[in-house]
């Protein structure tokens, strides 16, 4: 954009350098701070007492399958609550939950919150799954860290689970790990001010602050792509008149973002395969987290055309593969018909050798037989008192040893 919009010409997107936002302090021009401006009463345990079955509710959702409008609070406190209460904290991550807490957690929150049929549930049991991390986290900073005990607080936390949580974080693998976790999230100099809820619950506030929208934040809702506008109206503070305003050390992203997007609508720039206007500005994503959206949603219902990129790559790879599968069924059967007709020669060769001694056997007993016929004629022809010497008349032992 060719406009400076910090300049003094008109109200500013961005917030004041010295404005301090983050604790609610006095501004430094020393007037007494608004209501939006002054410290928040700190956020108490949530629990379940106001929170009966009304089988008149019915729940509404966007097209991401996330629970929005009146109740979404309401159901998101129960949910995050019921969770806390039925999976246990010793469980080492959310994916090794057993199946049946799984299944008896879903039922629950079925049954009191009237759904009828398990279209949401990967949505919801991601919330459930957000909830019950947080709040193992907040365990271990807010009480395991500075020696306090939460069994109070928490009434469905018991001094047996709780001792063993402590040990479990407590251990070298888990130290390290943490360590690393908090190394990876001071590179987030961007970080989202959205609340407990993220996204989800913001997304009815700026579908009606666009209708009317502040001068400090009608550049913002002009940009087309909705990614791209969630992930900056995500990143505005309150100034010290209680306005939100994008920090200033975000103009010059926010140029490049409103550059980028008014260039797509133009059609001066066609995002490629699995691009948008905030990828082609801010970079690729990060597995296992989309930029711009709630937590519950991915790439493939965020990202244009992500799975025709995800095609053409697994195309090229298809084609390798198969390849490779070809060439190794040739080898194999090269092998097998070189296998199959050495087995044949052996075979051959062998039957060879069997008939010629068939034949050799054959032909001893064939002389033996003619052998024992003679001495049987011998015996039989000569009266007693005819009959030679044994010597002279015997076929000869020789005879027989050759056919043996």
């Amino acid at each position: 954009m060719d406009a400076d919009m910090s300049n003094n010409n008109g109200p500013s997107i961005f917030a004041p350098s010295n404005t301090n936002t983050s604790n609610g302090s006095l501004p430094s021009n020393g007037s007494q701070p608004t209501q939006s401006t002054r410290k928040r009463r700190k956020r108490s345990v949530t629990l379940l007492k106001k929170h009966k079955k009304d089988p008149n509710i019915r729940l509404e959702y966007n097209e991401h399958g996330e629970v929005i409008g009146d109740f979404e609070r309401r159901f998101s406190n129960w949910v995050g609550v019921t969770t806390r209460s039925m999976v246990s904290i010793t469980e080492p991550s959310w994916d090794k939950v057993d199946d049946k807490v799984m299944a008896l957690l879903w039922l629950a929150i079925k049954d009191h919150w009237n759904i009828e049929d398990d279209k949401y549930k990967i949505p919801v049991l991601k919330v459930a799954g957000t909830s019950w991390k947080n709040f193992k986290k907040d365990l271990n900073r807010k009480y395991h860290k500075q020696g306090r005990n939460p069994c109070v607080d928490y009434p469905y936390l018991d001094e047996k689970t709780w001792k063993a949580f402590c040990v479990m974080k407590s251990t070298k693998e888990f130290l390290a790990k943490s360590e690393e976790g908090r190394k990876n999230a001071a590179l987030n100099t961007n970080p989202a001010r959205l609340g407990s809820r993220g996204y989800r619950s913001n997304y009815d506030n700026w579908s009606k602050e666009m209708m009317e929208p502040s001068d400090s934040s009608a550049l913002l809702f002009l940009i087309q792509d909705e990614r791209a506008r969630n992930f900056l109206l995500a990143r505005r503070v309150r100034d010290a008149d209680g306005i939100l305003r994008i920090p200033t050390y975000l103009q010059e992203l926010v140029d490049k973002i409103i550059e980028k997007d008014r260039q797509a609508s133009e059609g001066l720039w066609i995002p490629e395969p699995g691009k948008d206007v905030l990828i082609a500005v801010l970079g690729p994503e990060h597995p296992g987290r989309t930029r711009g959206v709630s937590h519950t949603v991915g790439l493939k219902k965020t990202i244009p055309r992500i799975l025709e990129k995800r095609r053409k790559s697994r195309t090229r790879m298809d084609i390798d593969w198969e390849e490779k599968r070809m060439d190794f069924e040739a080898e194999c059967d090269e092998k097998r018909k070189n296998f199959a007709a050495e087995m044949e020669e052996k075979r051959r060769i062998y039957r060879a050798e069997m008939e010629e001694k068939e034949k050799l056997l054959d032909a001893k007993i064939e002389k033996i037989m003619q052998l024992t016929s003679m001495l049987n004629t011998h015996d039989g022809s000569l009266s007693p008192g005819k009959k030679k010497s044994s010597c002279g008349s015997m076929p000869c032992l020789d005879d027989f040893d050759a056919y043996m």
